[in-house]
């Protein structure tokens, strides 16, 4: 046996998505950091040994709320390497991202199960761990540690406080809270695949498999059939251990849960009515570990509430966003019959602050992932990968500020430190819901803004396909004049009839969903086909941004389809679901997809707008938002074949001294990712920009050519230069992925 210590400035526990970001942010913002991860691989529940598709904000109904920052790097880097859109691909990638750091160690196989903890103090001073098959015992000396762990271990070593269970109501006031506080948590579910062999195959179940699954044993909210070739195979549902000690029965119930997927296989492959379809399938892969839902929640000097993030709370400290709904499991699991899950959608996004990141106890250990400070209801929420790969960029770069300013976590709640804090966020691309992004020493703000052209209006004439009007449906566009007069819309007419029509404002938290009804009417429509039919609405425009057009059902009636602008998009009815029961799941958004053709693009009904609504004008590229918000906040050129460049320019009145320039393009922040997808005709997302150049202009007109990408598949690009007496500087953009436009979000210019 060894025993070897190490010294690092920052010594993070745990690399799933939270640990992966807030160690990989820590070190590129120039720290001594190292990952300590108790498994071979990295990623978590998102890791090809767990296999769990990651989720956020943007699966909620909140249209371009896709996490950015360094997940959106990771999640683009996969879709252009993991050609095979495979799980070994998704791992090479997340290795690639630690390999790259040349401030990151990483440790794999490595579990910390003791702490030297300076209780005058009330610091952790090291860590120590065990190194599986090496027989190594690792200590980690460090003035700054994170608690990814999902379990809270570090904290809870420390004798730190932490909750376990559900809340009183009278705890925090939450509605969905029983009266007394309960004891169990979120089961852990165990992912399962299968393979198509092209031949007849058999499964004969094991005779240690004693559970007998039939039709009735799944029931409408386990849809074992209908959803098997959603990835064949795999259900969250197949879920024990809420009713069970989390961590301590952790093995218990992966053995509990493997026995249910073993069975559910066999009833599959054996006497269920796909069981003639599923002749040349093989089960190929199980987990070997559950994926866990819940266990300890550390508390810090805020913990974080059902009531916060229904009323989307202003934090001062706010450093990342969450928008999930109130996802609930009951603790039987699989074999809770009467108490289903259920997700309760929120209004809009909303923040998590700071001191729900650190321990109130431990003064130098953060804590990022399903572990942070929050009620059940508020973890039922934030625990989801997206969301806590933002909670680790954001601790990452709150470790590196510590480091820098000589503060411990607490210290950063200091005013001039908080907003630097953010500002260091923003620079990354790293969102706050409804947080101005300010950036100190950008002059792209002092700049006067040009370009190329314009495209003039988000209206979308062009139709591919019709849609019956069955069902209500609903329209999204922006609105940016004081009146709105009129909507044309694109449809065909079986027989005379006339069409009932709802407008709704958007609400004042930037959410992509209708509030207030500021008009009603209906249109007498003729019997003819491809007809644009005028609606006057006559409104005054109260609140600038998102509108919401409800086109009520009529089967006499198909609307025209098209392919959306940013800021526009379709909405349907949601088929009834007992697991989400609430009005603000009633409308479901129509994502960026992938379509027959292999191609990316969100669909929209053929509308027009009168007036027209200049929503894409170049000075939007320096305004304090980078993505869609009420508005699309963006410069889109005119549609072009690219025989000429399209530029965008920032002048000033005078000279400037430059160090570097950020550019954000547009990654159809509607569009969802998951680690392992499969069909895509493109490995790039078509809207990003490919093929560019930057160029500075002196006082005397000469042009020097700062840098060319030729090929660019990122959302952030971050150009150093050393540029002086600069008068102008053009972006000249030469091609995207596909799309034949130019989109750009934010061009900043750095002294």
């Amino acid at each position: 046996m060894k025993h070897l210590n190490h010294h690092f400035d920052f010594v993070v526990i745990g690399a799933g998505f939270a640990g992966l970001c807030a160690a990989i942010t820590a070190a590129r913002a120039g720290i001594n950091t190292v990952l300590v991860q108790d498994r071979p691989v990295l990623g978590g529940n998102a890791s090809k040994e767990v296999r769990v598709p990651p989720v956020g904000a943007d699966n909620c109904n909140f249209l371009y709320s896709r996490e950015t920052g360094l997940i959106e790097e990771i999640m683009l880097r996969n879709l252009h390497d993991n050609t095979d859109f495979s799980y070994e691909g998704f791992d090479i990638v997340l290795n690639s991202f630690v390999k790259a750091e040349p401030n990151l160690s990483c440790f794999f196989n490595t579990s910390v199960f003791e702490v030297n903890f300076d209780a005058s103090t009330s610091q952790l001073k090291s860590v120590t761990g065990y190194m599986a098959g090496s027989e190594l015992w690792h200590t980690f000396i460090a003035p700054l540690f994170a608690d990814c762990t999902g379990d809270g271990t570090i904290g809870a070593l420390t004798g730190a406080p932490f909750r376990i269970g559900i809340e009183a109501k009278s705890d925090f006031n939450e509605s969905m809270c029983e009266e007394h506080e309960q004891s169990y948590c979120m089961g852990g579910s165990v992912q399962f695949h299968t393979i198509d062999t092209g031949s007849p195959r058999t499964f004969i179940k094991p005779s240690w498999i004693k559970l007998d699954l039939n039709d009735e044993d799944y029931g409408s909210s386990r849809p074992v059939c209908k959803d098997f070739f959603l990835n064949n195979g795999g259900y969250w549902w197949i879920e024990l251990g809420g009713d069970l000690d989390t961590i301590h029965a952790t093995e218990e119930i992966k053995e509990g849960t493997k026995e249910i997927v073993y069975a559910t296989w066999d009833y599959l492959k054996n006497k269920s009515p796909l069981k003639e379809k599923l002749q040349n399938y093989e089960l190929d892969w199980v987990a070997p570990i559950a994926g866990k839902r819940e266990s300890r929640r550390l508390e810090g000097d805020y913990i974080l509430s059902m009531g916060d993030i229904e009323s989307q709370k202003h934090f001062p400290d706010a450093v990342a966003f969450g928008g999930w709904g109130f996802d609930h499991h009951p603790p039987g699991g699989f074999y809770d019959k009467e108490h289903g899950s259920y997700h309760v959608y929120h209004a809009g996004p909303y923040n998590i602050p700071l001191r729900c990141l650190y321990s109130s106890f431990t003064n130098n250990l953060f804590m990022a992932g399903r572990n942070i400070s929050a009620t059940h209801y508020g973890l039922s929420s934030t625990r989801v990968m997206f969301t806590t790969a933002q909670l680790g960029e954001a601790v990452g770069m709150a470790a590196a500020l510590c480091i820098r300013e000589k503060r411990m976590p607490r210290g950063l709640l200091e005013d001039v430190l908080m907003v630097k804090l953010q500002q260091h966020l923003f620079r990354n691309d790293h969102h706050i819901h409804n947080w101005p992004v300010t950036i100190p020493n950008d002059v792209a703000r002092l700049a006067k803004v040009s370009a190329s052209s314009e495209f003039l209006s988000p209206d979308v004439k062009t139709s591919y396909k019709t849609e019956s009007l069955d069902e209500d449906k609903m329209l999204l566009f922006p609105v940016i004049t004081e009146q709105l007069e009129s909507i044309d819309l694109h449809v065909d007419v079986a027989d005379n009839t006339n069409l009932k029509l709802e407008l709704f404002q958007g609400p004042e938290n930037r959410s992509t969903f209708p509030e207030d009804q500021i008009w009603s009417g209906e249109v007498a429509v003729v019997k003819g086909k491809s007809q644009w039919v005028n609606i006057a609405v006559a409104s005054d425009i109260s609140r600038p941004g998102w509108h919401f057009l409800v086109i009520k059902s009529n089967k006499k009636i198909a609307l025209h389809v098209g392919k959306a602008s940013v800021g526009t998009g379709n909405y349907f009815i949601r088929p009834v679901d007992p697991i989400r029961p609430d009005p603000s799941t009633k409308w479901h958004t129509g994502k960026a997809a992938l379509y027959s053709d292999g191609d990316f693009h969100s669909d929209t009904y053929c509308f027009q707008l009168h007036p027209s609504q200049p929503v894409y004008r170049p000075e939007n590229i320096i305004n304090q938002w980078s993505r869609p918000t009420n508005k699309p906040n963006m410069w889109a050129s005119e549609t072009t074949e690219f025989t000429e460049p399209e530029w965008l320019e920032l002048s000033w009145d005078k000279p400037r001294s430059l160090g570097q320039i950020d550019i954000i393009f547009d990654s159809m922040l509607d569009f969802h990712f998951m680690q392992k997808w499969g069909g895509y005709k493109h490995t790039v997302l078509p809207s990003i920009v490919k093929h560019y150049r930057l160029w500075a202009f002196d006082q005397q007109g000469n042009k020097t050519l700062i840098e060319e990408i030729e090929y660019n598949y990122q959302r952030l690009r971050k150009h150093k230069c050393k540029l002086k007496k600069v008068l102008r500087i053009r972006l000249e953009i030469l091609s995207t992925n596909v799309l034949h436009r130019a989109h750009v979000y934010a061009f900043r210019a750095f002294e």
